[in-house]
């Protein structure tokens, strides 16, 4: 007798045996106990979920002579015939290889005759959705209006795509995807059944891998045990076995990440290459495991609720405090693993993605709130400290407390990456300056708006940048060195913007935030950098030491 797949070996074939569908195996029993079985119904689901299992289990249940408590007896003719696959009253059909209006007739014309044994016959029609427009007309009034002896079982996994006309003629039960917990606990049934070894940690492995798909569970298992024979499953084999990278190297990842260290990350990169793993399931993988540090960082002490071994929870409570930039790296890489399913060469894509989350500038966040803050203070003659938070999220080790690390630090660290505008403006000191107009204070205030008014690229370049009062009868923009030219083109269309807004001229200045901060401004001020030349381009506002 040929091998049979563990998906197909394993098919549920007593409600009993479903998992995790208990909403819709309850309701099926209690309508066949009490009589009130629909003429059609649609199960709608994704993959593996058991909806066509179902589908045969509830047609075996309505023909069976001898049914108990809703449920087959599975030894009358019936109940024998139909797990045989032997049974003429269960049709089943796949709409999509027989989506036409020819399928369609056939199956009307076959659906008239009476049931030869049992007393119905039940029409399965899976991938429903595939039919054909045509197909689903010739459908509509039998579905409405079956013979007495015929019941529909329709199964999909897009319902959005079948006709509203269809869907009102059906009772519609959706199916959930198994939960890790019930997963484990049935595939556990099933492997000590099947005499084959598996780890806890591997069947959680393979858990998470079939995102709530029995069938998907069930393949992957085939796939190991065909492989590795009587040997013990284990979590080091499976991850051979699919190509994916070892977990100790996500949270190396992340650290790389933490440390804007793109070294690490490259040597990172050619590890998994070298080791042959593949990329796409690597970037699959880490996104699931960003998914888990946002997780542990944000539901504090119910993180202990998540099906986490203890020793992986400790993990990855550490590393997420440990990192502060989790949800730009999620992000990044769900766009990645987007990318990688039409790129010729994933690594690359993967190289270039890294490089850029390690670059403090392009990888750095728009909350300005902690900027503005220090900039008040500033502006008040204050001492402006930079706090550890705002050091470890956007360039960690040269700037520390407003000042510069002594040479042999600097040294160990690589000083050349550029330094965020954010955390240059504070080596400029700004004494008292004068209170504001009001026209400039309105402006100031609802300069958000401002930059809603213009178009693309400038409306972003003027929400990264900050609005300040530094004297004179001007509105000053410390914009970021890489937008200071865009914006000084289009100065103005800016001061037209204000104009509209606040129905007066008011003067625009646009000073590069990184020149601003280190004592140069480089659209007025001349090539030299001195205290004259500065106070020509601002006045007597800013002091610096030279």
């Amino acid at each position: 007798m040929s091998y049979l797949a563990l998906y197909r070996k394993l098919r549920p074939t007593r409600f009993a045996d479903v998992v995790d569908q208990e909403h819709v195996v309850t309701t099926l029993q209690n309508q066949i106990s009490s009589g009130r079985v629909a003429h059609a119904y649609l199960f709608v689901g994704t993959r593996g979920t058991g909806k066509t299992s179902l589908a045969k289990i509830f047609a075996r249940a309505i023909n069976c002579s001898n049914l108990q408590d809703g449920e087959s007896c599975g030894v009358c003719e019936v109940c024998v015939s139909s797990q045989s696959s032997a049974s003429a009253n269960i049709l089943e059909i796949d709409a999509a290889s027989n989506n036409s209006v020819d399928n369609i007739r056939e199956l009307r014309e076959e659906i008239r005759h009476s049931p030869i044994s049992g007393k119905y016959k039940v029409l399965i029609i899976d991938e429903v959705h595939m039919l054909s427009t045509g197909a689903f007309n010739a459908l509509l009034k039998t579905l409405e209006e079956p013979p007495p002896h015929v019941f529909f079982i329709l199964a999909t996994t897009e319902a959005y795509k079948i006709p509203a006309t269809i869907l009102s003629r059906c009772q519609r039960f959706d199916f959930k995807r198994i939960s890790p917990k019930s997963m484990a606990a049935a595939l556990r049934k099933y492997m000590d059944s099947e005499n084959i070894s598996i780890t806890d940690e591997a069947l959680g492995y393979v858990t998470t891998l079939s995102d709530g798909a029995m069938r998907d569970a069930l393949s992957l298992l085939d796939r190991a045990a065909a492989l590795y024979q009587s040997d013990t499953i284990t979590l080091e084999k499976l991850r051979e076995l699919t190509g994916a990278a070892d977990e100790s190297i996500s949270f190396r990842l992340t650290d790389a990440f933490q440390n804007y260290n793109s070294t690490e990350c490259l040597d990172i990169i050619e590890e998994i290459v070298a080791n042959g793993r593949d990329i796409t399931q690597f970037t699959n993988e880490y996104v699931r495991h960003l998914r888990d540090l946002m997780l542990v960082a944000n539901l504090g002490s119910r993180a202990s609720q998540l099906e986490y071994s203890q020793d992986r929870l400790d993990k990855l409570t550490q590393a997420a405090k440990a990192s502060e930039h989790n949800l730009r790296l999620l992000s990044s890489f769900v766009e990645l693993s987007a990318q990688l399913r039409h790129s010729n060469n994933e690594r690359i894509n993967l190289e270039v993605t890294c490089i850029k989350l390690c670059n403090p500038v392009t990888s750095a966040t728009n909350d300005t709130s902690e900027i503005n803050a220090r900039l008040e203070k500033l502006e008040k003659g204050q001492s402006a400290p930079v706090s550890q938070k705002a050091v470890k999220s956007t360039y960690p080790q040269e700037i520390v407390g407003g000042g510069v690390l002594d040479a042999p630090q600097v040294a160990s660290q690589n000083v050349n990456k550029p330094k965020p505008p954010q955390e240059l403006i504070a080596t400029a000191t700004i004494p008292d300056a004068p209170a504001a107009p009001d026209d400039i204070k309105m402006a100031i205030k609802n300069f958000g708006a401002l930059a809603e008014r213009l178009k693309m690229p400038v409306k972003a370049m003027l929400k990264s940048s900050t609005a300040k009062y530094l004297g004179g009868n001007s509105l000053t923009i410390l914009a970021d060195e890489a937008n200071h030219g865009t914006l000084e083109r289009n100065k103005d269309k800016i001061k037209a913007e204000l104009a509209a807004m606040f129905k007066k001229d008011i003067d625009v200045v646009i000073v590069s935030a990184q020149k601003f901060a280190s004592g140069q401004q480089s659209s007025k001020a001349p090539a030299k950098d001195s205290k004259e030349t500065y106070t020509e381009a601002f006045g007597d506002i800013v002091e610096f030491t030279e």
